[in-house]
C-alpha cells in the first residue's frame, strides 16, 4: 500500500475515533468540508504541506506523528483522544 493511501486510511481512523465527522473534523481544522471530504476518499491526491500541519493541528499531534507509519493507527489515536480530552477539561474550567 502507498504511504498516500495509508495517509487517507489514518486521517479515517483517527477522526472516526474521536466521534467526529467529516464535517466536524474540517471546521477543526479550518478547512472546507468538501476539500476535506476529497482528501479523505482519496480523491485529493496532492496534498501540500500547509494542509498537513492543519490536519495535524485539527488532530492535536505534531505532524511527524501523523506521518510516521511505523505507529500503530491505536496508539495514533489514543495519544489523539488524551489530547482532545484534556483540551475540553481545560475549557470547561474557564
Amino acid at each position: 500500500m502507498r504511504e498516500i493511501d495509508r495517509l487517507y486510511l489514518r486521517l479515517k481512523f483517527i477522526r472516526e475515533a474521536q466521534g467526529w465527522t467529516q464535517e466536524k473534523f474540517a471546521e477543526h481544522a479550518n478547512i472546507s468540508y468538501k476539500y476535506y471530504q476529497a482528501i479523505e476518499t482519496g480523491r485529493k491526491r496532492d496534498l501540500r504541506l500547509t494542509t498537513l500541519k492543519k490536519l495535524s493541528k485539527a488532530f492535536g499531534m505534531p505532524l511527524s506523528d501523523l506521518l510516521d507509519f511505523g505507529r500503530s493507527d491505536r496508539r495514533v489515536a489514543e495519544t489523539t483522544r488524551r489530547y482532545v480530552t484534556a483540551k475540553k477539561k481545560a475549557a470547561s474550567k474557564k
